[in-house]
């Protein structure tokens, strides 16, 4: 089962037509875009001895099934710039038009291949075919998408930001669709020779470190496990290889306490696991991991290797521990915090007129800061 897996996606890898879906970054899509990108990759994504991905590939890889076909909204054979366009630069839905939309940034292609400066057309969902070969000919320095445009002098719609030889094509689907399918849609979790690699930071974590966290989270939100696979840089003609699958270990009481990573299990059992967030549900308990401040002490230094925080940046980083505000003498109330005072991170709540708004008001607020009270409100 392993080896078909990867020779599946190897063999879209190395066809001439189609490719696999692959986003670098995180695997669900954000609201505020609305969208998410991806790029069908596949064999013209690679130079002589080195594919071609975005950011060097120094971030968690998102591999979709085929069926992820179902959000596809639009693509382009370059970077087209999704994110500075509107409805990412699908053109006009419902309305085939070679006509650029200077407010919009967004047009169709129709038969002809065009654009402007680091625009170029879309391409409907039905021509994959269409794209791929217009990627490959990008890739070789060919085709009309890498003059510029309407004949005149300046930049072409690809080759704007990459050079041709370094392009990668580009995906647009509807965010809204991908969240609603990534459950079923998403196909493997990558992690690229460089990634695995790169020991540089993100939020406290490896690039590695970020793909196990991913892969927990996916797990968390649907209750099952999707396969980790290596995707090496270097291999140009079968770059993927199978890590790990799931596996039904799934507790520190089944695994022990202090064992070695193994990516084959569903979760892990040793003190990087809190950094990883990868730890199974039992292992506070089980291990004997302090958990309160009672045990950590009001004050503490930030240890990543604990499950939660006893000092003053915790209620920032919503990382204290339960008792935090009982055992270490912090004000949870605007009578002794004080009506209208300014915004202070390091309170557990707030008792200002802001506060509603971002639901962080103290319980008493309501009768504190009401009727005569309010009139001792702090300006």
């Amino acid at each position: 089962m392993e080896q078909q897996f990867v020779d599946a996606l190897n063999e879209r890898f190395q066809s001439d037509d189609e490719g696999v879906f692959l986003h670098m970054g995180y695997w669900k899509s954000d609201e505020y875009w609305k969208k998410k990108a991806t790029s069908l990759f596949n064999k013209y994504a690679s130079t002589a001895d080195r594919l071609t991905l975005y950011k060097d590939g120094k971030r968690p890889a998102i591999l979709m099934k085929p069926e992820a076909q179902r959000s596809v909204r639009c693509m382009a054979p370059c970077d087209m710039a999704s994110d500075q366009r509107v409805n990412g630069g699908c053109g006009t839905r419902g309305f085939p038009s070679q006509e650029y939309r200077r407010d919009k940034k967004s047009m169709w292609c129709g038969e002809e291949l065009w654009g402007k400066t680091h625009f170029p057309c879309a391409m409907y969902p039905n021509e994959t075919r269409r794209m791929i070969h217009a990627f490959r000919d990008i890739r070789n320095s060919l085709g009309p998408l890498l003059q510029p445009p309407l004949g005149r002098r300046g930049n072409s719609p690809c080759g704007y930001y990459h050079v041709p030889t370094n392009e990668y094509n580009e995906v647009v689907h509807d965010g809204k669709e991908w969240n609603e399918n990534v459950g079923d849609d998403l196909w493997a979790f990558g992690l690229t020779t460089t990634c695995r690699d790169d020991k540089s930071r993100f939020e406290f974590k490896t690039c590695e470190q970020n793909v196990l966290a991913q892969m927990a989270e996916f797990k968390k939100a649907y209750n099952r496990e999707a396969p980790l696979v290596l995707i090496d840089m270097e291999n140009v003609h079968s770059p993927f290889s199978f890590i790990s699958g799931p596996t039904e270990a799934s507790t520190c009481a089944e695994i022990g306490c202090g064992s070695q990573f193994n990516p084959q299990q569903a979760c892990q059992c040793n003190e990087k696991c809190l950094e990883f967030g990868s730890c199974c549900e039992d292992y506070s308990s089980k291990c004997n991991v302090a958990n309160t401040c009672v045990e950590i002490g009001c004050g503490s230094q930030f240890d990543p290797q604990q499950l939660c925080q006893c000092n003053d940046k915790c209620l920032k980083f919503d990382t204290c521990c339960v008792d935090y505000t009982g055992k270490c003498n912090v004000p949870n109330t605007c009578a002794d915090i004080g009506c209208g005072s300014k915004y202070n991170p390091q309170q557990a709540c707030q008792c200002n007129d802001k506060c509603e708004k971002y639901e962080n008001c103290c319980t008493d607020k309501s009768i504190t800061c009401s009727g005569e009270n309010s009139s001792f409100a702090l300006v």
